[in-house]
């Protein structure tokens, strides 16, 4: 976004203009910063550009050696020229724009020395800076030539040198935010992962280089969120957390400053505990521009939020990290920039207002989650504990598990002191406290710190377990308390001392005298009352005895604990030793509804055991039902019990489709079924770091890693975003993944592995019925008034990136979907999808033409996750059917294409796209990447080409090369080599060997966008998959046709069919490992085999004695006795010669995937035909669910049709209707 860009936004509300300046301020003016600070933020970089200036380059020796063209020699020399005529030099690229960008673009796309790359950059980069608007002009040329602008310095961005990449993603910094039109979503997206990437990289020396870029890119509004979506604030967090110079500080929270102009983002800002860490740098920093930059941050954390409770929340955190006396001492000076003081006054201000009330819950949820406990007056209100202490239960208990996981993890007395306390007036105020104290472990930690060698822990601690017990306490126990706080006062010394209350109490203890208030008695009355009703009774003299020791204790103490702890109201009269006059009454009371609830319950179980023998004889009863034979007179088929109708098939090709566009005009889902709630590990098991047991907080728990810590790309990429979700007291204790320990938790999660596997029936139907209930009300949609299912509506819970095989992300963090991240896609008249409780949707789309029902973007790799109808939809089955048809078109003008791959070209570039459509078409390479390395792969296909006797010996490299190859593709390397022997690609390989020495790659410049775009001008929506569906298809019919005999059964038809699709899968690489149970599955058969033969053998021979019977005595019923031999004998050799024909399927299929295939490239009316044409079952080759995938080709298709004949079915293609436009959903043909 230009500077103009910015100035129209700050007239339109978006960005104000004082804040231009302000950014312009803290940018160190970011228009001329090589001007003024330019050295300060990029030394690295600058200090290397100034060297790379002074060299000079012999375009020359490239003009001979042909690497450049004599246009681009000519500008450059004269450019170079002009360097000392600023006015001329202007001139001469104002006046040959085009030749400008070309020159450019051409040389970073065929020169690969880093010495000259990193001079073309730096020119690049001096050109840009003089005129910001000739960014404009490399723009305008891509779009002429319709390729991506982005492509030639993201190639850069993955190169050994780091001067180069990083000159590289200045200039792209500059491009995306000078330019008139915005960056694109998805390059954008590429761009801010790489910049991610970098900044998480451990001693960076380029990194003020990249936070310089993220600076820029942050100025522009659009490009925050996208920022956000891919966890950028976490990445910022994470490396503010650790150890950083000042400059460094100092960009990043300008990021942070930047990012926070958006009041959505201000939101999510508070996940990431950004107040604690900037709080830290403001209070250590000495240098004026991170305090100035940190203070305006935390002016719009407060100013910004729409949101009154979170602005609130912010103000009391900043009060509790000690914002508040840093900036009132900032305050005391005098500063230059009129700005800042006025932040600093706001910040004094807001900040004081924010704790008046300091009873409030606010206050105290704000002061434990940043983990600085002290003994404010929040601890020390009897009335706030009164009101509030339900409230720590909100949110799955959330702040009760931090003041467990302070008192578990914490090493500060004072904190450790506020912790047990406050745990303790939860008990005392909450019913149910002690009940979930102990199932979150907090009860076992209070016990633990009466060990500790603080007399003020172990003081508190025995005052909090007292509340816990809630039992008459001893008289002796305050004494003791007493001598814990104090060890060196002897225990019969303390006994004679009165004992205090500790900071913060409900009262003190005075003379053997309590107070206390009259809403506590309720609460211990409710509890006496309940635990009467969950314990038997005591007999009266029991009771009476008890009663009168509990009343002794009390007089003997004086404390009001014991006074509470027993139901009773305190008083401040000395409790007399005598049994209360209503214990006979309350003991005779009880013993009668102890009876009567004895009475109850036997009851109760003899209603059980009835209930159990009816079911287990409705049981016996509906089994003998099943095993007698159904008689079916009228010979109709019979209705299974249980199962539902089967759903009216929607015969949508028969149907006009619309010519708008549109693909649907009415859409209603219920939404995506998101992941349940983590639910956190057992206490007993444990994570350890260095040896020591530490209890995780839940995020970082549900993200730990459990097992695969073998590789190391894996585990540094897991360490790294594991540490982003981690606490900042987490992050300063974990430092290295060595030291943890997963293994307790490794083999409780294979322990629950196991026993999902063994559950029982009963577990096994309630899940099946579960899941039932949300396919019935989540796993349909109704679309056009008709329902259709929906393939993936349930988002998997979060997780670890695997990837496939090396991939250079696995091991990183898939976080979870929320539905804050989720776009919902539903038609203006239909009832919106409803969000979880409390949640709302990122966005409400009405948009018809796209097919995707909701959407999010992974975090991982930055990609769109699409929730989509079924393959038997009617969408889906619009697609398949346009993408055959597209390739029914290609047989017309293939010929003329391939003409063209071995016409012979001088240019470079055409020759490198000739080569790559050559592997497209001959050996169904897939297009997955974004740039083409084909260095390796090549390099030894040329050396072949050159040498014939050289080819077998070096068919085995190539193979490997071939797998490591960005084309993805791995079988039949012998007939690959042939094939270009032959060929004249052969040729280009060894012109690219040749040129190999002076360029990097082999196809530098040429990627997926470029081929799609040459091949769309060829014929209209033709791509690089269009080939793989041609070749597939045609291959299949061929097969068909050249292996199928009329005369043979349909077992070995159908082993002519998955022959044919054998072939199929080698073409296209659908390879499996074969299966572990292979061996002993192929043993079952031969058994089988051999059985059948012994008893085809035994039938023939009592076939002929009954056909010799039959021939002598010639008789009615020896004839019949012969055909039934006979029949027999046929039947078995049927069942013999299908078991014969399945061994030898599964044999040759061992290693070969044929669903693949015939799912996703053979055009389905191929199959079709071929079962009616030779009279073969369409079930026998269909499942069931292919059946309904592929109704439309059942129904469609006849025994005439011919795939590479597209006149052949004009009398029964019923599709109707105008384009479709490319749909911008997943791949379908991810490989088995």
């Amino acid at each position: 976004m230009s500077y103009t860009q910015l100035s129209q936004n700050a007239t339109e509300g978006s960005v104000s203009a004082s804040t231009l300046l302000r950014m312009d301020t803290f940018n160190g003016h970011i228009e001329d910063i090589d001007k003024i600070g330019m050295y300060a933020a990029t030394n690295q970089l600058q200090h290397r550009a100034n060297e790379v200036r002074n060299t000079r380059i012999n375009w020359q020796s490239y003009l001979q050696g042909q690497m450049i063209d004599p246009e681009d020699y000519d500008f450059m020399v004269k450019l170079e020229s002009l360097s000392a005529v600023p006015e001329q030099r202007k001139a001469l690229l104002e006046a040959n724009s085009d030749q400008f960008a070309r020159t450019f673009f051409s040389m970073l796309a065929k020169i690969s020395k880093d010495q000259t790359v990193q001079y073309v950059l730096t020119l690049l980069d001096d050109l840009l800076q003089e005129e910001k608007t000739r960014v404009d002009v490399f723009k305008r040329y891509m779009e002429q030539r319709k390729e991506n602008v982005w492509s030639p310095f993201f190639s850069l961005l993955h190169r050994q040198d780091g001067f180069i990449v990083n000159q590289a993603s200045r200039i792209v910094a500059k491009f995306a935010c000078w330019g008139s039109r915005l960056m694109e979503q998805t390059d954008l997206v590429h761009y801010l992962n790489w910049l991610n990437e970098q900044l998480r990289i451990p001693s960076n020396e380029y990194l003020q280089t990249v936070a310089r870029c993220l600076q820029m890119l942050l100025r522009v509004s659009q490009y925050r969120q996208v920022f956000c979506d891919i966890d950028g604030i976490g990445t910022l967090a994470n490396v503010l957390s650790g150890k950083v110079n000042y400059q460094i500080q100092y960009q990043l929270v300008f990021c942070l400053w930047c990012l926070s102009f958006d009041a959505d983002i201000v939101a999510r800002m508070k996940k990431y505990n950004l107040i604690p860490i900037c709080a830290d740098i403001l209070c250590e920093s000495e240098k004026e521009k991170v305090n100035r930059i940190v203070c305006a941050f935390f002016r719009h954390l407060l100013e910004k939020p729409a949101d009154s409770q979170l602005t609130q929340e912010s103000a009391l955190a900043m009060v509790h990290c000690k914002v508040l006396k840093q900036v009132e001492l900032l305050a005391q000076k005098k500063y230059d920039d009129i700005e800042h003081e006025d932040d600093l006054k706001y910040l004094v201000e807001v900040l004081s207002n924010s704790i008046h009330d300091l009873s409030s819950f606010d206050e105290y949820a704000s002061e434990l989650k940043a983990g600085r406990l002290e003994w404010s007056p929040v601890h020390k209100s009897e009335r706030f504990w009164r009101e509030n202490a339900i409230r720590l239960n909100e949110r799955n208990y959330e702040l009760l598990k931090i003041l467990v996981r302070l008192l578990e993890s914490s090493k500060d007395s004072l904190v450790l002191c506020v912790a047990a306390h406050d745990v303790g007036e939860y008990v005392r105020h909450y019913p149910r406290g002690k009940t979930v104290i102990e199932q979150l472990g907090a009860k076992e930690l209070v016990m633990k710190m009466l060990s500790s060698e603080d007399p003020n822990v172990r003081y508190n601690a025995l005052i909090a377990v007292q509340k816990i017990m809630r039992n008459n306490l001893p008289e002796e126990l305050p004494a003791a308390a007493e001598a814990l706080r104090n060890p060196q006062l002897p225990m019969s010394a303390a006994v004679k001392r009165e004992p205090m209350l500790a900071p913060g109490g409900s009262g003190d203890f005075k003379n053997g005298n309590t107070s206390s208030s009259d809403d506590d008695v309720p609460l211990a009355k409710k509890f006496n009352v309940a635990k009467r009703k969950a314990s038997p009774p005591p007999t009266p003299s029991s009771e009476q005895s008890s009663s009168a020791a509990a009343a002794t204790a009390g007089a003997s103490s004086g404390g009001k604990a014991s006074a509470e702890a027993n139901g009773d109201q305190p008083s401040s009269k000395k409790v007399k030793k005598e049994p209360i006059e209503s214990n006979g009454i309350e003991a005779s009371s009880s013993s009668a509804s102890a009876a009567a609830r004895r009475e109850k319950k036997k009851k109760l179980e003899k209603e059980k055991r009835r209930e159990k023998e009816k079911e287990k004889e409705r049981l016996a009863a509906k089994a003998k039902e099943k095993s007698k034979p159904t008689v079916n007179k009228d010979k109709k088929p019979v209705k299974k019990e249980g199962k539902p109708d089967e759903p009216e098939v929607w015969r949508w090709w028969e149907e006009a489709k619309p010519s708008d566009g549109s693909k649907w005009k009415f859409l209603e889902h219920k939404g995506p079924v998101f992941a349940p709630a983590y639910e956190p590990l057992p206490k007993s098991v444990k994570f350890y770091y260095d040896g020591e047991p530490m209890q995780l907080s839940p995020e970082a728990e549900e993200n730990a890693d459990h097992d695969y810590t073998s590789k190391d790309v894996f585990n540094n990429n897991f360490f790294q975003d594991w540490r982003s979700v981690m606490t900042h007291d987490e992050q300063k204790r974990i430092k290295s993944l060595k030291k943890c320990d997963f293994k307790e938790m490794h083999r409780y999660f294979t322990q629950q592995a196991e026993e999902r596997k063994n559950r029982s029936k009963e577990e096994k139907l309630k899940l099946k019925q579960e899941n039932e209930r949300l396919m019935k009300e989540y796993g349909v949609c109704t679309l056009d008034g008709h329902k259709q299912k929906i393939a993936n509506f349930r988002i998997e819970p979060p997780g670890l990136f695997r990837g496939r095989g090396n991939h250079p992300k696995m091991g990183k963090l898939k976080r979870r979907v929320r539905p804050e991240d989720v776009i919902i896609n539903c038609s203006k008249d239909s009832k919106v999808p409803k969000p979880p409780d409390g949640r709302k949707w990122k966005e409400v789309r009405h948009d018809n033409t796209v097919s995707w029902l909701a959407c999010w973007v992974e975090n991982v790799q930055g990609n769109f996750k699409y929730v989509m109808l079924n393959a038997a939809s009617r969408l889906k089955g619009e697609k398949d059917w346009k993408k055959y048809e597209t390739a029914r078109q290609l047989h017309k003008v293939v010929d003329k294409i391939r003409i063209e791959l071995i016409s012979k070209s001088k240019e470079m570039r055409l020759r490198q796209r000739a080569v790559a459509l050559y592997f497209i078409d001959k050996l169904a390479f897939v297009l997955v990447m974004k740039r083409m390395t084909m260095k390796r792969i090549l390099s030894d296909a040329a050396r072949c080409a050159t040498s014939t006797s050289s080819c077998t010996s070096s068919i085995q490299r190539w193979a490997i090369m071939l797998s490591n190859s960005t084309f993805l593709a791995k079988t039949r390397f012998g007939t690959t080599m042939q094939c270009l022997l032959r060929s004249g690609s052969s040729k280009i390989c060894a012109s690219l060997w040749r040129i190999r020495r002076r360029a990097t790659t082999c196809l530098t410049g040429l990627n997926t966008s470029i081929l799609n775009a040459h091949l769309k001008e060829l014929m209209d929506g033709l791509t690089a998959k269009v080939f793989r569906t041609y070749n597939a298809s045609k291959t299949l019919e061929e097969q068909l046709d050249k292996l199928t005999n009329p005369e043979e059964p349909v077992a070995a038809k159908i082993l002519s069919y998955n022959r044919a699709n054998r072939e199929v899968a080698i073409l296209c690489n659908h390879q499996r490992a074969v299966p572990k149970t292979f061996e002993k599955s192929m043993e079952n058969l031969n058994k089988k085999v051999e059985e059948k033969e012994k008893a085809v053998k035994a039938a023939k021979r009592e076939a002929k004695a009954a056909k010799v019977v039959a021939k002598r005595q010639k008789s009615v019923k020896n004839k019949q006795a012969y055909e039934k031999k006979k029949a027999a004998l046929r039947r078995l050799e049927d069942q013999l010669l299908k078991l014969k024909v399945q061994k030898t399927d599964k044999d040759e299929n061992k290693e070969i995937a044929l669903g693949t295939s015939k799912l996703n490239y053979l055009d389905p009316r191929i199959t079709v035909a071929w079962c009616r044409r030779f009279n073969v079952p369409v079930e026998k080759v269909y499942n069931k669910t292919q059946r309904e995938k592929f109704q439309w080709a059942i129904d469609m298709a006849g025994p005439e049709f011919r795939f590479q004949d597209t006149d052949s079915d004009r009398g029964t293609n019923k599709m109707q209707g105008g384009d479709d436009d490319e749909e911008e959903d997943e791949e379908e043909d991810e490989e088995s």
